[in-house]
């Protein structure tokens, strides 16, 4: 409830970020879609094939450090080494969320 309320005055923004592991993909996209599906954010994740996961998202910006939060955690069976991030303007243009395999 605390998140819920924190959520509506907290700015809205758009977070960028690359992951990547080991072993990881499936297991990394499966846990995101669900943790990013909770938080209510909307964006997009790829699947890349030299091993990492690309994710774009907008929402409270709040939301979205507990979601860095949770994805540093990472999935059980995810090995994540190494993780760039950037925020960028807010712009309301997403609409679900998704994920893209190249």
């Amino acid at each position: 409830m605390l998140m819920g309320l924190k959520s509506l005055f907290s700015p809205k923004e758009r977070l960028y970020a690359s992951f990547y592991g080991f072993g990881y993909e499936q297991s990394f996209v499966n846990y995101a879609q669900m943790k990013t599906a909770e938080l209510g954010l909307l964006g997009w994740m790829n699947v890349v094939p030299n091993q990492s996961v690309e994710i774009e998202v907008e929402g409270p910006r709040i939301k979205l450090e507990k979601l860095l939060e949770l994805l540093r955690g990472a999935a059980p069976r995810a090995r994540l080494y190494r993780m760039e991030m950037s925020w960028r303007p807010f712009t309301g243009k997403l609409q679900d969320f998704r994920v893209r395999n190249n």
